[in-house]
C-alpha cells in the first residue's frame, strides 16, 4: 500500500502498480487503511484519491479512474466515462470526486 501511495502524483506509474497488484489492493483491509485518519491534510487527500481509484477498479478496468486524474481532452474523458455504472453509489461518488480534482 505504501509503495502505491508513494507513486502519486506519477499517475502512470501508479496505474501500472495497481494493475500489477490489483488482487492485493482490492482486499477490504486496504480501504480500511486508506480510511484511517492521518494528521496531514495532504496525506488524507491522497488517501481519498486512492480509495476512489479502488472503488472504480472494483467495477471497471484499472485505467478508467486514472483518465480522470490526467490532462486529457474531453473526447478521451467521455470515452473513459462511457459505460461506467453510475448507478452504483461508490462509482458515482468516485467519478464526481476524481473528475472534480482536474477541473479545479
Amino acid at each position: 500500500m505504501r509503495s502505491w501511495l508513494a507513486l502519486a502524483p506519477d499517475w502512470e506509474q501508479s496505474r501500472e502498480y495497481l494493475r500489477q497488484h490489483r488482487s492485493i489492493l482490492l482486499e477490504p483491509y486496504c480501504d480500511e487503511v486508506l480510511t484511517a485518519a492521518a494528521d496531514d491534510p495532504e496525506a488524507n487527500r491522497l488517501a481519498d484519491i486512492h480509495r476512489k481509484l479502488l472503488a472504480l477498479t472494483r467495477h471497471h478496468e484499472t485505467t478508467r479512474g486514472y483518465v480522470l486524474l490526467t490532462d486529457v481532452d474531453q473526447e478521451q474523458r467521455r470515452a473513459a466515462l462511457a459505460g461506467l455504472d453510475g448507478d452504483l453509489p461508490d462509482v458515482r461518488e468516485a467519478i464526481t470526486f476524481l473528475d472534480g480534482l482536474t477541473r479545479r
